[in-house]
């Protein structure tokens, strides 16, 4: 299943697009595709909302993959150490410990 977003995600946004990621994930059996193309500028309350919905969507053997990204979301996943986790497949034991550290570590003040 694939959800494309467009438009600023921010603090106003971005609890609509946590909703819209769990229930997609709940409706989905294998897991989301998140096409961000549409998307000129994420926020830090956009990026949380993208990890708990990959930490959800793990949780129940999903798939959480952020795909399309422009510059400006890149940048953002790239400087958060947040880019390969959230733009791989990879639901290895490995990969999971390692996403929940990242989290862990971007949720942490």
């Amino acid at each position: 299943m694939t959800v494309v977003v467009g438009g600023e995600i921010d603090l106003d946004t971005a609890p609509q697009l946590h909703h819209a990621l769990t229930n997609s994930l709940r409706r989905s059996p294998g897991g989301v595709d998140v096409d961000l193309g549409r998307v000129p500028f994420c926020d830090c309350t956009g990026l949380n909302a993208l990890l708990h919905a990959r930490r959800y969507a793990l949780a129940h053997g999903k798939t959480l993959v952020v795909r399309n990204a422009g510059a400006a979301v890149t940048r953002l996943l790239t400087v958060t150490r947040t880019l390969g986790p959230l733009t791989s497949d990879a639901g290895s034991p490995a990969a999971v410990v390692r996403q929940r550290r990242l989290e862990a570590a971007v949720s942490s003040p």
